[in-house]
């Protein structure tokens, strides 16, 4: 079992990886610290409630230029 946290820039420019590797900007931090909220969020469900409960939480779609709501 795996909880994964993916990023996807708006637009890749050269390498995929340097882009993954790079540091976060300003602009992302937000982004990035709710990701991690989100995911200690998920561990503690997938503990307490069981994987289906999580990945029915977790699991979905959000379309680009939406914040995900928890």
């Amino acid at each position: 079992m795996r909880v994964r946290l993916g990023i996807k820039p708006e637009r890749i420019w050269g390498e995929l990886r340097d882009y993954v590797l790079s540091a976060i900007g300003p602009a992302e931090r937000e982004t990035a610290r709710q990701m991690a909220v989100d995911a200690a969020e998920a561990v503690e469900l997938i503990c307490t409630g069981g994987v289906g409960k999580a990945m029915s939480r977790f699991n979905r779609k959000v379309p680009p230029g939406e914040e995900a709501s928890s």
